[in-house]
């Protein structure tokens, strides 16, 4: 292991485990999702010992008081993070079924309240998008989950098509990645196989219509604020959404325009310099290197390796000093090392 990764890991295991947060974004759960990753890489049972202590320490605060059901911060990312755990051996098989049995119950039935309650792409992104990373890997297991699936997909079916409608421009949605990756996985997993693919043709020929002001602007995102960073991070999104989008309906020109905003975004970081360092928030900045290192394995283009680096070796590395004191995923030193860690664990992309 390099040595700035034995120094986060150990900053990880000599941190005391959070009495209050559970959450994937700042607490016990995002450094769990640390340690399980650098154990599997080393074997260091340190780390799996620290895992245990942390585990206790999440079952503990979810016996004291309930919890939102939210992804990053709440039952949901515990949840997901449970199941990442048992699928690499982790856990208790048996235990973690019960466990998760339960999770199912809550889940689902706060699914099936809010629905038919959302009327708009940022609803869905918080309360029903980041929730089905929960529930795809559910669904051979719980019957329950298939028809709450469909009934997203048809609730879908109504909402995309009145948002576009109503004048709303697809590329300056930040929602819009995370539903065309959750229509492409609802094509895997077989779930209104038809009418998600033709969700997304529907939502990816609006965006189509907008290429010339991408590359007027250089970005998707050209009238939302990118002082803080956060324009690279969204177009990476929309990225992956068409190369996903490409694979799933065989598109070759998606898989083009995935690659015109990662030239853009690459050429263009010089030029950006300034302002992509006032972000100061560490899961952009390890996020970006880690979607850059994802692009490059999936299409062996060294620059998209090379500016993976980029971001890791100017902005991750020096901002580490700052961050040993605050152990969490989204914030910390957790998400930083996680960016560090060779080879990448491609599961994981679109998930964190």
């Amino acid at each position: 292991m390099p040595p700035i990764l034995q120094t986060i890991t150990d900053a990880i295991i000599n941190s005391t485990p959070d009495k209050k947060d559970i959450s994937l974004a700042t607490g016990n759960s995002g450094r769990i999702l640390f340690l399980a990753t650098s154990y599997l890489k080393t074997g260091d049972e340190s780390c799996h010992e620290k895992i245990n202590e942390l585990l206790d320490q999440n079952f503990m605060i979810l016996e004291k008081e309930p919890l939102s059901t939210s992804f990053r911060n709440g039952l949901v990312g515990f949840g997901w993070l449970l199941q990442h755990l048992g699928e690499h051996r982790l856990l208790d098989q048996e235990e973690l079924t019960d466990i998760l049995r339960q999770f199912d119950r809550i889940i689902t039935s706060d699914i099936h309240q809010k629905t038919g309650t959302l009327q708009d792409l940022a609803g869905f992104n918080t309360r029903i998008f980041q929730t089905s990373h929960y529930l795809f890997p559910r669904l051979k297991k719980s019957g329950d989950i298939k028809p709450v699936l469909e009934a997203v997909v048809n609730h879908l079916n109504h909402i995309i098509p009145d948002f576009m409608n109503a004048g709303n421009t697809p590329f300056q949605s930040p929602e819009t990645a995370p539903a065309i990756l959750f229509l492409c996985t609802c094509v895997r997993l077989g779930i209104q196989e038809q009418k998600s693919k033709a969700l997304i043709t529907f939502i990816l020929a609006n965006i189509v219509i907008s290429l010339s002001l991408f590359t007027d602007k250089n970005t998707f995102f050209p009238l939302r604020d990118s002082s803080d960073g956060r324009t690279v991070s969204l177009d990476l999104n929309m990225a992956h959404a068409l190369w996903e989008a490409a694979k799933i309906c065989k598109n070759t020109y998606w898989r083009r325009l995935a690659c015109i905003i990662l030239k853009y975004n690459t050429y263009n970081k010089d030029k950006n310099h300034d302002f992509f360092y006032q972000s100061g928030i560490a899961r952009d900045h390890w996020g970006i290197a880690y979607r850059y290192r994802y692009f490059y394995q999936e299409t062996a283009f060294r620059l998209l390796e090379k500016n993976s680096n980029f971001w890791c070796d100017t902005k991750l590395l020096p901002s580490l000093n700052s961050k040993y004191g605050v152990p969490g995923l989204e914030n910390g030193i957790s998400g930083i090392g996680l960016a560090l860690i060779p080879p990448m664990d491609q599961s994981l992309i679109g998930i964190i």
